[in-house]
């Protein structure tokens, strides 16, 4: 079993997708880790996943298609289809205003209302045509969408998608994004080079991870995690920007996600199994 895709919650649950689309839950509080048996969702092509609650998430698939998942006795089934791209789901993000973000392979990012079931907002033009890779809010609520070489910052106007500003960095391909706690934006692209964003300017880290960078996960003051292509975690000092702690390679081909809590790490490894560490 490869892992697909990993979404948390409140630093507390945890839910993964593997390769063949079979969905687990699992809480990280409890000692040792609790995980569900894995339950099959009936939706092949799985390319994106988002926890909206401990019994509600939502997955985007290669056809565009956005489904909403709740239990159904020991199982989970479809609530809905709330909508669909036209080509690939490839981020998905909770608003804090408990609207849906949807970004797809062409570039196309919209604001869903799970309520109404509707798309309160869809930005689809010639300016945004590159692939989304990663979505983060603001502790503001403002909107962080990245793609490949951008970075564009979007405000929620009355449910409307309001472009405010963006900045391209031209430094290699970016793979994900995170926000760090001192307020920075951080990238990883596809050469393991780390890009922070100051003063509209963007700058690299000391350091360079040894993989493509899949995932960046903020911890406090300004330090981060990264996962690489090849499994490894690396932590690093954000304010110096360089590694001070690596772990051993063991999430080969995995998606690489950490839930993190406090100065504890849980990810999961090659074969879903569960692994702790500290920092």
């Amino acid at each position: 079993m490869l892992l697909s895709s990993v979404s948390y919650l409140s630093n507390q649950y945890m839910g993964s997708i593997d390769s063949d689309s079979m969905f687990r839950m699992s809480d990280c509080s409890l000692t040792p880790v609790f995980s569900s048996c894995p339950t099959p969702l009936g939706v092949s092509d799985i390319t994106a996943f988002t926890m909206l609650s401990p019994t509600s998430f939502v997955i985007g698939d290669a056809k565009g298609c956005l489904y909403h998942y709740e239990p159904a006795g020991d199982t989970w089934r479809i609530a809905k289809q709330i909508g669909r791209h036209k080509v690939s789901v490839s981020g998905l993000l909770l608003h804090s205003t408990g609207h849906l973000v949807s970004g797809a392979q062409d570039g196309t990012l919209c604001l869903w209302d799970l309520v109404a079931n509707i798309c309160c907002s869809m930005i689809d033009d010639e300016y945004h045509d590159e692939a989304i890779v990663a979505l983060e809010e603001m502790p503001d609520g403002r909107l962080l969408v990245a793609t490949a070489l951008t970075v564009t910052v979007f405000a929620l106007e009355k449910t409307q998608l309001q472009e405010l500003m963006a900045y391209s960095h031209g430094r290699g391909t970016a793979t994900c994004m995170t926000l760090l706690t001192d307020g920075q934006i951080l990238l990883g692209t596809s050469d393991g080079s780390l890009l922070f964003l100051e003063e509209e300017e963007w700058t690299c880290a000391k350091d360079k991870a040894p993989s493509p960078l899949r995932n960046l996960h903020a911890i406090m003051d300004g330090d981060f995690i990264s996962v690489g292509k090849d499994g490894g975690i690396i932590c690093w000092k954000g304010r110096d920007r360089q590694i001070y702690e690596r772990t051993l390679a063991w999430m080969v081909e995995a998606d690489g996600s950490v839930l993190l809590e406090k100065e504890k790490c849980i990810a999961y490894g090659r074969e879903g199994e569960l692994h702790t560490f500290r920092f």
